[in-house]
């Protein structure tokens, strides 16, 4: 799973290279961009994250690859007390 530790570690190009991959479940500080998309290749089927927006994700390139992209829509605040 691609993470911040993982980009100062490994260049973001081989966060999926030489592996099949088929889901990418990513935080809101990751950047899933076409370099990361590409390099995951033909086997990837969905692309997660653990946020409610997906900015950081290249949806049109998951559209045009018939990648689905999930999130967590209207996730409500904590309560208060």
């Amino acid at each position: 799973v691609p993470s911040v530790f993982a980009a100062r570690v490994f260049p973001r190009r081989r966060w999926c290279s030489g592996n099949t991959v088929v889901g990418i479940y990513c935080l809101l500080t990751d950047r899933i961009d076409a370099e990361v998309l590409d390099a995951c290749g033909s086997s990837l089927r969905v692309v997660s994250t653990m946020s409610v927006g997906y900015n950081h994700i290249d949806v049109d390139w998951c559209k045009a690859h018939g990648v689905a992209v999930g999130y967590t829509p209207d996730v409500p605040p904590p309560p208060h007390s």
